[in-house]
């Protein structure tokens, strides 16, 4: 199951972004970070994929952060 992500999940899981430079990076092995827009066709096109990936290797986190609800993570990255 693909995670979504909201700004205080992805400060929690993935990188606290507001704690300055030296915040550490809490990403685990085996994490994909996907960054979306709902009405990209690409995006929808993966999305299948992405679901599929996450059901045949529990042990891969995968995660999704939509960048227009997200602008701030977005440009970050």
């Amino acid at each position: 199951m693909v995670k979504e992500l909201n700004e205080q999940l992805f400060r929690e899981l993935i990188f606290d972004y507001k704690a300055g430079d030296d915040a550490p990076l809490l990403i685990k092995n085996n994490t994909i970070v996907e960054f979306y827009a709902s009405w990209c066709p690409h995006c929808q096109a993966m999305m299948p994929r992405y679901e599929k990936v996450s059901t045949e290797f529990p042990d891969i986190q995968c995660t999704r952060v939509e960048i227009e609800q997200h602008p701030d993570i977005a440009r970050l990255f």
